[in-house]
């Protein structure tokens, strides 16, 4: 999983919460973002994108926003506060 050091007490904090956990890859990768990307799109109806609009690489915001708009999914980007669209 990529979580930042600094973000890692954070991460499991909201990981404890969570009800369920679904693991889609045992491998932390491109490809596996990828993939799990593909298996939250088969199963939702709404997309919520956190992302400042940039090109990302594979298995990114950008690559995931894209393949919803594609399958008819609607997506809704949020901004938070101080979030500024990369160039």
């Amino acid at each position: 999983m990529r979580v930042r050091p600094a973000r890692r007490r954070a991460f499991d904090a909201l990981l404890a919460q969570a009800r369920s956990v679904s693991y889609a890859c045992e491998v932390s990768d491109d490809e596996a973002y990828a993939a799990v990307g593909r298996r939250v799109l088969d199963r939702c109806d709404l997309l919520f994108a956190v992302w400042d609009g940039s090109a990302g690489g594979v298995g990114g915001t950008a690559e995931a926003v894209a393949a919803a708009r594609r399958r008819g999914v609607a997506v809704e980007v949020i901004w938070p506060p101080g979030a500024a669209r990369s160039r």
